[in-house]
């Protein structure tokens, strides 16, 4: 990932209440064009070997490495809370979490294996952003 950016901020009212975000951006993974060997990711090399040394050999494509670039994408989340005072030095809260509020379902990992590793097709995307999901909690502290 090229470029990177976070955005958070929080704000506590006088009656208990707290709410705050964060947003996270960044402008896409990049990824290489390979083959799989042996459980392992190697680069795309070029058609035409070379003899170097007595040694026979390929080297690596240009633009195999890191060539592929996903689309950026962002994330909120976001957290309101209520804190309850009662009794001697105990408090009871009650927060609502709220993952990936804009439910932006992005791609975050692409097939980087030429031409398929039998699922995917090079390129196609293969993991995203989890959907929108929200958290009910409570503690009591004492």
């Amino acid at each position: 990932i090229e470029w990177l950016a976070k955005v958070a901020g929080s704000f506590a009212f006088d009656n208990g209440l707290e709410i705050g975000a964060t947003y996270r951006w960044n402008s896409g993974l990049r990824y290489s064009r390979g083959w799989s060997a042996y459980a392992r990711h190697i680069p795309q090399r070029v058609d035409e070997p070379y003899e170097d040394g007595g040694v026979t050999t390929r080297w690596i494509a240009p633009g195999a490495v890191g060539g592929y670039e996903g689309k950026p994408y962002g994330t909120m989340d976001a957290r309101v809370k209520y804190t309850l005072e009662f009794g001697e030095g105990m408090q009871a809260e009650f927060f609502l979490d709220i993952f990936n509020v804009l439910d932006d379902q992005a791609a975050t990992r692409f097939q980087g294996v030429y031409p398929s590793d039998g699922v995917y097709a090079f390129g196609e995307a293969r993991d995203w952003v989890e959907p929108r999901r929200f958290y009910l909690g409570t503690r009591v502290s004492f």
